[in-house]
């Protein structure tokens, strides 16, 4: 019997999907979370990636929407999930990973996300 592969990259290619897939409904999305505590930051983490990739490599939205609808995704996660989500955006701009994302709209997506921060709603 094959045992199924465990490393951390699986775990977050899993995430990728799920976010990819999901990433629009983020309640849908926290119970996968809860449900798989023991893989969560590796799932947070591939969300992040997978939201980021669906969001940024379509082309029927906006530049400036393409970041809203991003930021406006990441805080609809709980605060304790912030680190991890911000992680995975982070990677799906990185060398490591295909498409390659234009790495201005990291920096203008972590920008937004720091001004929505300082905001008392936030």
């Amino acid at each position: 019997m094959r045992k199924p592969p465990v490393d951390v990259i699986n775990k977050k290619a899993i995430g990728w999907v799920l976010g990819t897939k999901f990433g629009h409904d983020p309640h849908q999305l926290i119970a996968i979370i809860e449900d798989n505590k023991a893989e969560s930051q590796m799932l947070i983490q591939g969300i992040g990636w997978g939201i980021s990739t669906a969001i940024m490599t379509n082309d029927q939205i906006k530049f400036q929407d393409k970041i809203n609808q991003q930021v406006d995704l990441f805080f609809k996660y709980p605060i304790s999930y912030h680190e991890d989500l911000l992680e995975g955006i982070e990677f799906s701009y990185s060398d490591k990973v295909k498409p390659k994302l234009d790495q201005g709209l990291m920096n203008e997506v972590e920008e937004e996300i720091r001004k929505r921060s300082a905001t008392p709603s936030n």
